[in-house]
């Protein structure tokens, strides 16, 4: 289950999901998949998934997101997203990285990246923000202009 996808919750046919890859009965720990989510015909939910809107949001109320909920789904071997392990024909893992954790960390790295940078993009907008507002409060008046006698500038007060 994931709340909270871009795109989930009306709109989505197919999703990239992170799932346990199970190969013979054996955990090769967490990979990445294609996984289709709605019949192209009908636009309906594939049997075993589950799809909602989270319903209204505080802030950008268009973005469409969603939450998945999948009940058994199995994914067939074409749609493993295989750049750093892979099944064979014969159904053998294999992978350059033994370390199942490691495997994982690298595979995440393109969405710690993506996360980084908007954390950065918010820190600039929130720095330009901030010197909106002390520009602001440095020229307003209390009541405003033209400027009474015993008037303040606003960021003389405390709150």
């Amino acid at each position: 289950m994931k709340f909270w996808i871009g795109g989930a919750g009306k709109t989505s046919n197919v999703s990239v999901v992170f799932a346990q890859l199970i190969v013979n009965e054996k955990n090769e720990g967490v990979h990445a998949f294609i996984v289709p989510l709605r019949d192209r015909q009908n636009h309906l939910p594939l049997p075993g998934i589950t799809i909602g809107d989270c319903g209204r949001k505080l802030a950008v109320d268009g973005i469409d997101n969603g939450f998945i909920i999948f009940d058994h789904v199995r994914i067939p071997k074409e749609n493993f997203l295989n750049r750093l392990s892979d099944i064979s024909e014969d159904g053998v893992f294999s992978s350059p990285i033994k370390n199942g954790d490691q495997r994982f960390a690298l595979s995440l790295n393109g969405l710690s990246t993506g996360r980084i940078l908007i954390s950065n993009d918010m820190c600039f907008l929130l720095k330009k923000s901030l010197k909106i507002a002390m520009r602001f409060s440095i020229m307003r008046e209390q009541f405003g202009s033209p400027k009474k006698e015993g008037e303040d500038q606003l960021i003389n007060f405390q709150l």
